[in-house]
């Protein structure tokens, strides 16, 4: 693929065994109004029929090349495109999810109005592609945030979907290829931790579309996973040398693993819950170890891990 870098934004689509919701994917990155993309699609050893329609799509637009792995992780997808990705942004896709018409040139044009590194927009969970809703402009107003501080958003913690990446801001941040799920999460924190100075817009209006598959089997497996995202969190934060910096990030990974707790628990996933409350317990083990948090704080959290129901209620709306 040959195009000119300005301007361009990488679009990063890790591919396995999607064939189903695959083309629904492609064609809404394909009719998107702002036209200067590449779309990288990683087939990481589908053994459906995804191979097949990535090759039928990359004949038809040349903004489309393919690469063929054997399976080896999302994580591991994502990083071996982003090693070829060539664009002065980047963005990454689900192949089972899709985006509005005009995702990229809302996207773009906040990016360019705030000078931002990472421009975020909103996503709605949908099970079946609808008409896009026309965005109004009160919809176009972005949160500002000028550092790190931006992680008290949910919007920017979560997923590294429905963004709007500038290339250089995360040419040294990776995917873990260790953490089976809450990979994204790992991304952003880390992508964070080294840049505390990255400046972030968030949109309000929804652009992006999750397709939600209700299998409650599943969430509870990757809810344990995701346990362990946090633990893999924990390690960088007890090798910061900023107290003030540690104090902050232990306190998210805190309250989020609390909030994970309350979750499974309501919903039943006790393995994964038991997961979360041992995370948290090495969380507050490590506060107490390094004296991040003041008395009351830390006295607080413990509290919390012990009744999960009560920080719920008190943080209603949050995650």
């Amino acid at each position: 693929m040959h195009h000119e870098r300005k301007g361009l934004v990488s679009v990063i689509v890790p591919v396995y065994n999607t064939e189903a919701y695959l083309a629904r994917c492609l064609d809404s990155l394909l009719n998107n109004t702002y036209k200067n993309i590449e779309i990288i699609c990683v087939d990481d050893g589908s053994t459906d029929g995804s191979a097949a329609l990535l090759r039928l799509y990359e004949r038809k637009d040349s903004r489309i090349g393919v690469i063929s792995t054997e399976k080896g992780g999302v994580s591991r997808a994502r990083n071996l495109a982003m090693e070829k990705a060539e664009g002065e942004f980047i963005a990454f896709v689900d192949a089972d999810d899709w985006v509005h018409r005009d995702f990229f040139k809302i996207l773009t044009d906040c990016q360019r109005k705030h000078d931002s590194d990472v421009t975020i927009a909103s996503c709605v969970s949908a099970n079946e592609q609808k008409p896009d809703e026309p965005i109004n402009d009160r919809e176009l107003k972005a949160k500002v945030y000028k550092n790190e501080k931006a992680l008290k958003d949910t919007s920017v913690w979560l997923h590294v979907w429905r963004k709007l990446y500038r290339s250089s801001a995360i040419s040294d941040v990776r995917f873990a290829e260790s953490v089976a799920y809450g990979e994204d999460t790992c991304f952003i924190f880390e992508l964070y931790e080294k840049h505390p100075d990255l400046k972030t817009a968030v949109l309000p209006c929804r652009l992006y579309y999750y397709f939600y598959r209700a299998d409650s089997a599943t969430h509870s497996n990757c809810a344990g996973d995701a346990a362990h995202c946090y633990s893999y969190m924990l390690g960088r934060v007890e090798a910061m040398d900023d107290k003030s910096r540690a104090r902050y990030y232990m306190t998210e990974i805190m309250r989020r693993s609390i909030a994970w707790i309350e979750v499974c628990d309501k919903k039943g996933y006790s393995a994964a819950g038991r997961s979360f409350r041992e995370t948290a317990a090495k969380a507050a083990a490590l506060e107490k170890k390094h004296r991040i948090c003041p008395l009351f704080e830390s006295l607080m959290y413990r509290f919390f891990i012990r009744y999960p129901a009560v920080f719920a209620f008190l943080h209603k709306g949050r995650r």
